[in-house]
């Protein structure tokens, strides 16, 4: 992401994917592949509350 970000490319989007995807990896799920982060999107709270990490 730093390379597009110096070439003025936004990278909030990538960013924000990133982080879904490892509030499945912390909450166990990352065998379960990317469809698996729709349930955090779905259910926002769901990975914190079974992990208690943060956002």
């Amino acid at each position: 992401m730093a390379a597009g970000a110096e070439q003025g490319v936004r990278t909030e989007a990538v960013a924000m994917v990133q982080r879904l995807v490892q509030r499945q990896i912390d909450a166990g799920h990352g065998v379960e592949g990317f469809a698996r982060i729709t349930e955090g999107v779905e259910q926002p709270g769901w990975a914190q509350a079974r992990t208690g990490a943060g956002p």
